[in-house]
């Protein structure tokens, strides 16, 4: 009888695990996982050492995927300082992760920003994807602020990582890594947007414990070298606390709908 009972118990215990394994996610739970991807957004460095927020040349606070767009703004921001005859500002490119920049701009978890705000993936990517992994149905409404392509691989997946990435050529790099030959990719390739991929994980049942972000290549030296100099998101002010912290846990009402995703 013990030996029955325990059989039973461990089965239940194996049947649990599957089933929280294959649960949807929380919204913490999927800007945790998209927490591990940096952005770039602009700062003022004051004399206090602190850094505000600083709007892009349009008036808009902006989080960039890749560096180099990160950089243009900058510029762009620079000479728009210079030609207005603003003295002795400091401005520089600090890193804010995914998630959090996700938040920010789609007003998820009690995140505002007290500007217009926008998540900017890649340009050049975007130029050459479009809105492809946005569903037919979907551009219309989903045109005002993306797209943001992510791009997958079935020959990639398994049981203990679903790595989703924000390029063609990381995704390239990683299936060459496993030694399939570049040629059988193409077929392989999903591609979707991160609203329509936040939106599954939340609502649909599936093996979303798996799913890891990949921080982009691209990106990988200008977030080493931020990083380098101390520079943490936590920091980013305007005359007072710009952003709420995002709590660590939030406690959601059972049946409570996600918020639309735009």
């Amino acid at each position: 009888m013990a030996a029955a009972a325990e059989a039973a118990a461990a089965v239940t215990a194996a049947v649990a695990a599957a089933v929280a394994a294959d649960a949807a996610l929380t919204m913490p739970e999927i800007l945790s996982k998209l927490d591990r991807v940096h952005t770039f957004t602009m700062v003022t460095l004051l004399d206090n050492g602190s850094r505000d927020a600083c709007p892009t040349a349009e008036g808009m606070l902006a989080f960039f995927t890749d560096p180099q767009d990160a950089k243009v703004a900058l510029a762009e921001l620079k000479v728009k300082y210079e030609t207005n005859g603003v003295e002795k500002a400091t401005l520089d490119i600090e890193i804010v992760p995914l998630g959090r920049a996700f938040a920010i701009t789609q007003g998820l978890m009690g995140l505002k920003s007290p500007v217009p705000a926008k998540l900017v993936f890649s340009k050049a990517i975007v130029e050459v994807e479009g809105d492809a992994g946005v569903p037919p149905e979907l551009r219309e409404r989903m045109a005002g602020v993306g797209p943001f392509p992510l791009f997958l691989s079935i020959g990639l997946d398994n049981q203990a990582i679903m790595p989703v990435f924000l390029s063609r050529d990381d995704l390239a790099d990683a299936w060459a890594k496993r030694g399939h030959p570049l040629e059988e990719l193409a077929p392989s390739v999903i591609v979707t947007d991160l609203r329509t991929l936040v939106g599954e994980t939340l609502n649909k049942v599936a093996g979303w414990r798996s799913l890891v972000f990949v921080q982009p290549r691209a990106a990988m030296d200008l977030a080493r070298a931020i990083l380098k100099q101390g520079a943490l998101a936590s920091s980013l002010v305007q005359g007072g606390q710009l952003l709420e912290k995002v709590k660590e846990r939030v406690a959601m009402e059972d049946g409570d709908a996600p918020p639309p995703l735009v």
